[in-house]
């Protein structure tokens, strides 16, 4: 179905549409009770082994040893098309119960659509007994870009981006965005980003956004939305992408579709840097044999986008309360230590040590996190809210999609061990 009509229809049913479910006042010892047994379908990202092995290695195992509940995970391409078959399952009479998904992983950007639909049950991050240690004070977490939490989403993890290059190879990595174009220019096919329309890629994009404007503040203000159409930052921003294409990988007539993809490229040395979310990927890597131990990872002076990513459950889940529980133990002091070793994921936690006991903060102590304590130095950035990306993406398919007439193409396996 066109991107448009969906959108129509989308809004058609926000408007037909009752409040979001409700999730009464409830004892944490009867949702372990009404728990056992239940089998909790969690929809995630794909493209991200590390995140998928986790869950299916460490959290699963836990969940129905503890708890009974079963898990069971399904990563999917694209989280939006999950949250566009619970779109049309709502309204008038609905169902509350019944839906293939039980969990969903959301980003910050894919979180916004489904906070503003109403499809969310809950309010129910309150009743989970590890949100004490969750401070949800600091900045920005629960209300990530341009949607408010009300309490239907859990937080279990950070990113921010990072650029990774081979110190053999690369001696001294740009330090700035500017820096990094002017290397890209001098080194013709041997840079590439995911698609823009991929998570990681799309930070690529804004960092590049916020390079030619010269603003950050600005643009997460509310007047900044009628100007942004017609800032001259974007005309630039894509006048600048176009005129780096020939410069990219493949002369930039294609795109790896996302970081997994380019880590190939970058272990067959196909190109220089990679690029990821996940601070620890370096570390992760190399523990796994796919990068050499002279892979490091580094920041850009200016500052690099970031965010918090959360779990929720949608309105007509089959098992809420397996559903909360597997939510309660991915914030766990367990779940979020394993969660942050390299040798597991890396991913960063999004409890705070100092609400924990003595014992877990030694713990955590001893991950010795990369770049804690990194803002003076390069601060994080925030991502472009989620209306200024949907129009940016319809830009990129009108003007540069349209132009090299190839995009999401897989990049064919190579002799790199990759996930093997």
């Amino acid at each position: 179905m066109n991107i448009k009509i969906k959108l129509l229809f989308i809004g058609v049913l926000l408007a037909l549409t009752a409040a979001p479910a409700a999730c009464d006042e409830v004892e944490w010892d009867e949702v372990l009770k009404k728990a056992r047994g239940q089998v909790v379908d969690w929809y995630m990202q794909e493209g991200i082994p590390a995140a998928t092995d986790y869950a299916r290695k460490h959290v699963a195992p836990a969940l129905e040893k503890r708890y009974g509940v079963e898990l069971r995970i399904h990563p999917v391409s694209d989280i939006q098309d999950i949250a566009w078959e619970i779109y049309r399952r709502q309204g008038p009479g609905a169902r509350n119960t019944g839906g293939k998904a039980d969990l969903i992983w959301f980003g910050e950007r894919t979180l916004v659509h489904a906070r503003k639909s109403g499809y969310l049950f809950g309010p129910f991050a309150d009743k989970l007994p590890n949100q004490k240690l969750v401070d949800w004070s600091r900045a920005r977490l629960g209300n990530d870009l341009c949607a408010p939490d009300e309490g239907t989403v859990s937080p279990w993890g950070r990113y921010r981006m990072i650029l990774l290059h081979d110190s053999e190879r690369i001696k001294t990595p740009p330090s700035s965005m500017g820096e990094l174009i002017g290397w890209i220019r001098r080194n013709p096919g041997r840079f590439a980003f995911p698609s823009p329309l991929s998570p990681t890629g799309s930070a690529i994009v804004d960092q590049l956004f916020y390079h030619v404007s010269g603003e950050i503040g600005f643009w997460q203000r509310p007047e900044a939305e009628t100007r942004f159409d017609g800032a001259r930052a974007l005309s630039d921003s894509f006048a600048l992408i176009n005129g780096l294409l020939p410069d990219l990988w493949e002369r930039g007539k294609r795109f790896p579709p996302s970081s997994e993809n380019l880590n190939r490229l970058f272990a067959d040395k196909v190109v220089d840097f990679s690029i990821s979310y996940n601070p620890r990927e370096a570390e992760h890597q190399i523990l796994k044999g796919n990068f050499p131990d002279t892979v490091r990872a580094f920041l850009l002076e200016e500052g690099t986008v970031s965010g918090t990513h959360y779990v929720g459950i949608p309105f007509n889940a089959s098992d809420k309360e397996g559903a909360m529980v597997t939510a309660n133990f991915l914030i766990s002091p367990e779940a979020q230590y394993l969660k942050a070793a390299p040798r597991v994921w890396g991913d960063h936690p999004v409890i705070s040590a100092d609400r924990l006991s003595a014992e877990w903060q030694e713990k955590f102590a001893s991950l010795k996190l990369p770049f804690n304590g990194s803002e003076r130095i390069s601060p994080s950035l925030p991502e472009l809210s989620c209306d200024y990306r949907r129009r940016f993406n319809g830009r990129w398919r009108k003007l540069v999609e349209k132009k090299i007439r190839n995009d999401f193409i897989e990049v064919e396996a190579s002799s790199s061990k990759f996930l093997q």
